[in-house]
């Protein structure tokens, strides 16, 4: 065991259960695979930095078209010209969970007034095109999707409207509409892509998705064999769970990382959690869930954990910064304790010197 501390701690040497032993057995060391294992588990570099691959474990279950939509919107960034595209730098795009249709609108901004105009457009577009509108709508926990003027055209048609932490689809859709319209600026030779977009999706929603063995259009048309189709699909894609935790282990959390994130951080949080809580699968298409002491906000699953040995960290909470109102107000109220005068009876008490063991001689 002293010669595997000894080379895990020597600079560039492998990191990992298979290629360990392999190192150390050239050496003359030979230590079983249940060994090395069991040291690495105890090594929280190792956790930290280890690379675990994420499992299909679970499959967006949709029954029908027009049941459950998400929504995201893209940012052109330097690809745009405001000018030869009427002012228009974003994309909404919405998406159908089951069909696979996408629906895209561009706007100038993404503020409140704006994305709720253009999926108002989309829901009129619908209503008129198929006489249906989405039973329920899943974003992301970006501003506009909060405003109140959302929240009316949510009611004003009878959508459940729920954030989500990732909308796979959306985001997916996202790319797509991205790429292509990055292919026809390229071809074009010029910045203006808003006269091609209605084509651009209407291209895309006639190809043939993987699940679906059909077109998004197609899907629609025959919703019961598009849903045969997928459920044979999602059968073939759900991988099992090598593993399901019991409640009291301590794991830590993956790490969200940006697409430029530096390499040299951790796939793994600093901070230890304990499982307080285990949800069985909803159905044959998902996995466990798992609740952690001191995070309210999501549950996890395999692929967001990882078991430690280590002992459970208490997470500081971060003091919300102050606005500039907040400052503003703390300087005025220091201000007045400093000019503010004292009561008459409280200035007495507070220039009378304080001298302990020593009584006041009584008149």
């Amino acid at each position: 065991m002293d010669e595997l501390r000894k080379l895990f701690y020597t600079p560039g040497a492998p990191t990992g259960a298979t290629s360990l032993p392999k190192l150390l057995k050239k050496e003359g060391v030979d230590l079983s695979m249940k060994t090395v294992k069991d040291f690495l588990t105890s090594e929280s570099s190792h956790q930290i930095h280890r690379k675990k691959k994420r499992l299909n474990l679970n499959v967006a279950i949709t029954q029908a078209p027009f049941d459950v939509w998400e929504s995201d919107w893209l940012s052109l960034g330097h690809d745009v010209h405001l000018k030869s595209n009427k002012g228009c730098a974003h994309i909404l795009i919405c998406v159908d969970k089951f069909s696979k249709m996408v629906w895209a609108v561009p706007v100038k901004t993404v503020d409140e007034t704006s994305i709720t105009l253009a999926m108002r457009e989309i829901i009129h577009d619908n209503l008129s095109r198929y006489g249906m509108r989405p039973n329920k709508l899943l974003t992301d926990a970006g501003g506009a999707y909060k405003s109140a003027k959302w929240k009316k055209l949510m009611d004003e048609y009878n959508i459940s409207h729920s954030i989500v932490y990732m909308a796979y689809e959306a985001e997916r859709s996202v790319k797509t509409v991205k790429s292509a319209i990055g292919h026809v600026l390229t071809q074009r030779g010029d910045k203006k892509w808003i006269d091609v977009l209605d084509d651009l999706v209407k291209m895309i929603n006639k190809r043939e998705h993987r699940g679906l063995q059909m077109s998004p259009n197609e899907a629609i048309q025959h919703p019961l064999a598009a849903l045969k189709n997928l459920e044979q699909y999602w059968s073939k894609i759900k991988q099992p769970e090598p593993t399901v935790y019991k409640v009291g282990t301590h794991v830590r959390t993956r790490v969200d990382k940006a697409t430029f994130t530096k390499g040299h951080w951790g796939t793994f949080s600093n901070e230890v959690y304990k499982i307080t809580h285990v949800f069985p699968p909803a159905d044959d298409y998902h996995s466990h869930r798992y609740a952690l002491e001191g995070i309210r906000s999501r549950v996890f699953t395999y692929n967001d954990i990882m078991e430690t040995k280590d002992p459970v960290t208490i997470v500081q909470k971060k003091k919300k910064p102050l606005d500039r109102l907040q400052k503003q107000a703390r300087k005025e109220l220091r201000e007045m304790e400093v000019t503010a005068p004292l009561p008459t009876r409280l200035r007495s008490e507070k220039t009378r010197p304080n001298v302990k063991g020593i009584r006041p001689k009584e008149s």
